[in-house]
């Protein structure tokens, strides 16, 4: 995900016995800002989105009392926790099951969020659920997508993504995988209440080059309709294939698509002065990013004593953004302070920076 002068990777370290959830964020530029490790391990993080205010909602799953539940986790674009929620959508024993895909958490006009998953089933695969919470991150309503298609008890049902419209309602993508190959089946376009999760309506759309279709996204085209891009697995004549599918599809008859404010933005020159430093604490030298306010004055980043004194002073490079790198070797253990200076001027927040031996 990306700002006007940042962006935002989530990954995952697979050294430990269970694996754990980093965040990144680095300027436009590709220099690390900073790290961020977050304490639910064995998590899975599926999808993040900005929110109204410009923070990032992560979206995923974590392991408790031995099942799956969801995960929500809300932090500021300085990676510090803000909220979060542990969910489990149909109570305790119905484990969540994790996606095959990765397009799971969708914004809404009211700052809320709509989550498209399943949870597992000992009668039939994967059941469909879908989850709306507010901007609080509290649960609004749980939907079961309790529909199975006529003659196929294994049919595997998913949702694709959701596209809200200007009552407030969604449009949601469903499809059944593990139906019969020469058999021609519909995929479908659910029409959900958005305040209560109730069906408005179903509509059943058949493709006449593809018997069985897995949809995996919805497309707004800007006008009365929408675009169905998915996978073809079973041909015409019932002959198994992998083949990309796409279809458009008319929504005329339906309020218009609307999509989500756009994330407060900070100002440009918001971002001028330091990231934060690393690693911190350091031995030896620390990194410290950078972007330069607007001008071409002379700039600097000084280290600070507990005292006010300069103790180390690096000249910042011309480039808008980057990074410097601080030597601190023959400096007292203690806490430090970092300041970006241009033109002779302090520019943006200060930083704090341990030194250790």
């Amino acid at each position: 995900m990306t700002t006007a002068a940042a962006c935002f990777l989530g990954f995952y370290s697979d050294a430990r016995a269970r694996t754990s959830f980093s965040l990144a964020k680095t300027d436009t530029t590709g220099n690390l800002l900073w790290v961020k490790g977050y304490g639910w391990q064995g998590d899975i993080i599926a999808d993040m989105k900005f929110t109204l205010q410009g923070n990032l909602l992560l979206m995923g799953y974590t392991q408790y009392a031995q099942q799956y539940d969801l995960k929500l986790l809300l932090v500021n674009q300085r990676g510090d926790s803000l909220n979060s929620l542990r969910f489990a959508p149909l109570g305790p024993g119905r484990t969540v099951a994790t996606p095959e895909g990765w397009r799971n958490l969708f914004s809404l006009t009211d700052g809320g969020f709509l989550v498209l998953t399943s949870v597992d089933s000992v009668s039939r695969p994967n059941i469909p659920v879908a989850v709306k919470v507010d901007a609080q991150l509290r649960p609004v309503w749980t939907r079961v997508e309790r529909y199975l298609p006529p003659r196929t008890p294994g049919a595997i049902g998913q949702y694709g993504t959701a596209l809200e419209l200007a009552d407030g309602s969604v449009l949601v993508l469903l499809s059944y995988n593990n139906t019969p190959a020469a058999e021609q089946r519909p995929f479908y376009l659910l029409r959900l209440d958005g305040a209560t999760g109730r069906l408005l309506q179903r509509h059943e759309l058949l493709s006449p080059i593809c018997n069985r279709v897995e949809t995996f996204q919805l497309l707004a085209d800007g006008d009365s309709a929408a675009y169905v891009l998915g996978g073809c697995t079973a041909g015409p004549g019932g002959a198994f294939v992998s083949a990309p599918y796409a279809a458009r599809v008319s929504l005329r008859g339906l309020p218009a698509v609307v999509t989500a404010a756009a994330p407060a933005q900070p100002r440009p020159a918001d971002f001028a002065g330091l990231g934060q430093p690393f690693p911190n604490p350091a031995t030896g030298a620390a990194r410290v990013p950078y972007r330069r306010a607007a001008g071409s004055a002379l700039a600097h980043v000084v280290l600070l004593d507990a005292l006010g004194r300069c103790v180390r002073t690096a000249t910042v490079p011309a480039a808008p953004s980057g990074q410097v790198e601080l030597p601190l070797s023959g400096l007292a253990a203690g806490v430090y302070a970092l300041r970006y200076e241009q033109g002779g001027a302090p520019v943006g927040p200060g930083r704090r920076l341990v030194v250790q031996p």
